[in-house]
């Protein structure tokens, strides 16, 4: 009973999903990356959920038993390589080298690494690999988020690459297509950041060894799309650039294998204080809260910044906690829309920024399957992430037969006014446009117009020294006011 003597009930709700089931068939499903949690009951149904909803590859893993040094439990380790194989992900990139089932020492604490060190990491490399059939397994390296570890921090990074690459050449030696990266993913990828300088420096070297790495992996926590943070598209774009300068073109894949640790909601009693790695447990059910909305379009976002960059930025991966679903497989808002945008986007090829106003970003693709054009188009500003602001409107003059389909990927005909305009309504949320023609499409979005003056202008007002007052009006806009 409750505090007046009343008698209290409680309701049940449930979420009722409509969607396109995906089977991880189509040329993108790559670039939807997630964390694999099948060992649990629900295993066999959460292998299929991620094939359905077209989460089409993970970044860590192996198919030996966890804590098994080689060549103990192997077969204990079957069931999840089978249940990668047969809902088709793919793990791009794992470590091949545990110090401890090695009987090393930590490598954090290394010095040198000695022509005995070397062989010994090779042999462990090789006999690791027997448990990452490269079918489901792509990707191999020595550490992960290394480059604070003794030797690269000390700048010897001649000395580490010995380890790097003797552990490429054990797993190789055991699987020739197996891919070789420097490290599993720096702890926070950004340009000239100590993790940015550690990639610099593998890559420099690997040249100067002769050696050549398959793949590039990196933890991009903290990038994203917000206003005051770190971009992603910016990041992303300078690695490729430092890349060629070592000689790695777009045939060098990159794997962010690492991104986020939101939390996806926030209960201090219980330790879930916006880190995910203090919260390592899934969601009872999925009512915990509007914080889902924010991070599922967060996420999004980012898929859809990795496509700008695909085929050469190849997958990103939200770590760690299932935010997808909830422990009774109930999809949550993340998986939808990439089910959205693996049924819109299945094979799609990148032709331009979409920047109309200050806080509105997207891009515009030529979408392959079908020949025509899709434009996914946003809100930045970060009222509409916590629900202070109402959505932004975009007038745009859209084609009559151009359609709009919406986070969840309902498709619908645009709706224009007598102008020929579409009053285009933006939050956090990506909205996505059809129409014939990419180009066309993204000059059509660049040259709208807001309803709000101050996406449009910013004015400032400051006195000077002699007591004259300076106004200044800035254009925010794409293109110059008539």
């Amino acid at each position: 009973a409750g505090g007046d003597g009343k008698e209290l009930s409680w309701t049940d709700y449930f979420r009722l999903c409509v969607y396109q089931p995906l089977d991880n068939r189509h040329a993108t499903k790559n670039v939807f990356a997630a964390q694999q949690w099948f060992d649990h009951p629900l295993g066999l149904e959460a292998a299929a959920f991620h094939r359905r909803f077209g989460f089409g590859a993970t970044t860590w893993g192996s198919g030996w038993r966890k804590g098994a040094r080689p060549p103990d439990g192997l077969e204990a380790g079957r069931p999840y390589v089978d249940l990668l194989r047969n809902n088709r992900i793919e793990c791009l990139i794992t470590t091949c080298f545990n110090w401890k089932l090695a009987d090393m020492s930590n490598p954090r604490g290394w010095t040198e690494v000695t022509p005995e060190m070397e062989a010994a990491i090779e042999d462990f490399a090789y006999r690791y690999a027997e448990g990452l059939p490269p079918d489901v397994f792509r990707g191999v390296a020595f550490s992960n988020e290394d480059e604070r570890s003794g030797l690269p921090s000390s700048g010897r990074y001649d000395e580490y690459f010995k380890a790097q690459s003797a552990a490429i050449r054990g797993a190789k030696r055991r699987y020739p297509e197996l891919r070789g990266a420097p490290t599993h993913g720096t702890f926070m990828y950004a340009p000239k950041s100590t993790s940015g300088l550690a990639i610099s420096n593998y890559l420099r070297v690997s040249r100067e060894k002769g050696f050549r790495y398959d793949m590039v992996g990196i933890h991009c926590y903290g990038l994203c799309d917000k206003p005051g943070r770190p971009d992603l598209d910016a990041s992303l774009a300078y690695l490729r650039a430092d890349m060629a300068r070592y000689g790695y073109g777009p045939e060098t894949r990159i794997c962010i294998s690492e991104t986020g640790n939101n939390s996806f909601t926030r209960i201090p009693e219980w330790d879930c204080n916006g880190w995910g790695d203090d919260y390592l447990r899934e969601k009872p059910s999925y009512a915990w809260g509007l914080k889902e909305l924010d991070y599922s379009a967060e996420y999004v976002r980012q898929y859809l910044t990795v496509l700008k960059h695909w085929p050469q930025v190849e997958s990103l991966h939200p770590w760690v906690t299932p935010y997808w679903r909830d422990g009774e497989l109930t999809p949550t808002a993340l998986a939808i829309g990439v089910n959205a945008l693996g049924n819109l986007l299945p094979d799609c090829r990148y032709v331009a920024d979409i920047r109309p106003v200050g806080t509105v970003r997207g891009f515009a693709f030529d979408r392959l399957a079908t020949g025509d054009a899709l434009a996914a188009v946003w809100s930045v500003d970060p009222g509409h992430a916590d629900g202070t602001l109402p959505p932004k409107c975009l007038r745009v003059p859209l084609p009559k037969d151009a359609k709009i389909a919406d986070f969840s990927g309902n498709v619908n005909p645009v709706q224009l006014d007598g102008n020929g305009l579409c009053s285009l309504m933006l939050t956090q949320f990506p909205v996505y446009i059809i129409a014939p023609n990419a180009k066309a499409l993204a000059n059509a979005i660049n040259g709208a117009e807001s309803y709000d003056l101050s996406d449009n202008l910013t004015v400032t007002c400051a006195p000077d020294e002699s007591g004259m007052v300076n106004l200044s009006i800035a254009n925010r806009v794409s293109h110059p006011f008539d």
